[in-house]
């Protein structure tokens, strides 16, 4: 698979967002900014800016009540990647292997 501009990937672990985003920000070589909002389930936390942006958040929708990606309903915690070299794949699966939390790909977009 080509390396994809927009992956979202899917965390199983009831660690809190603070903790994985320390974890997470040395994995990226990033810095993540702790914000607020409805519609990232509260806390999120985000790193660059668009179009190379890292969100990490709660699986939950505030709005709705439900989850943010019904899809995934067995994972937590949500990583966005809104642009990246490398698979989904590769990136979850360093992702476990780094953290030693359950990691899946919950969508991807690949370029052309």
């Amino acid at each position: 698979m080509s390396p994809s501009n927009y992956t979202v990937i899917g965390l199983t672990t009831e660690q809190d967002l603070p903790f994985l985003a320390a974890a997470i920000e040395q994995f990226f070589n990033v810095i993540f900014q702790d914000r607020d909002s409805l519609y990232f389930g509260g806390q999120y936390f985000k790193a660059g800016v668009a179009p190379n942006e890292i969100l990490l958040c709660r699986n939950l929708d505030l709005l709705s009540g439900g989850l943010a990606y019904e899809e995934a309903s067995d994972c937590t915690v949500i990583i966005i990647l809104n642009k990246t070299n490398r698979t989904g794949s590769e990136v979850a699966r360093d992702l476990e292997a780094t953290l030693n939390i359950p990691c899946r790909v919950i969508s991807e977009k690949t370029l052309p």
